[in-house]
């Protein structure tokens, strides 16, 4: 309950933001420090801590499913942060 509490926050910061996305070279820099995490789980492609779906092929309509996109968001373990 909470990972979907947490995506609903971030969903509508992303909304009152005016849906800008990260540019994909951002969104797959911070991928690749998720990938590194020990909290990052290979096998169901998400993060532990904050239950994020996380994938290589973010792109079209899934940016709306991985906050990696979301340039308001941070992780929670402050491995990135927001991008202004």
């Amino acid at each position: 309950m909470d990972a979907i509490l947490s995506y609903l926050h971030a969903l509508w910061k992303l909304a009152r933001g005016g849906f800008k996305f990260a540019t994909p070279e951002q969104a797959e820099e911070r991928f690749k420090i998720c990938e590194q995490c020990e909290l990052y789980d290979h096998q169901l492609m998400a993060c532990k801590e904050c239950g994020c779906g996380l994938s290589p092929y973010v792109g079209g309509f899934r940016r709306l499913f991985e906050k990696t996109t979301f340039p308001q968001e941070e992780c929670p373990l402050k491995k990135w942060g927001k991008i202004t």
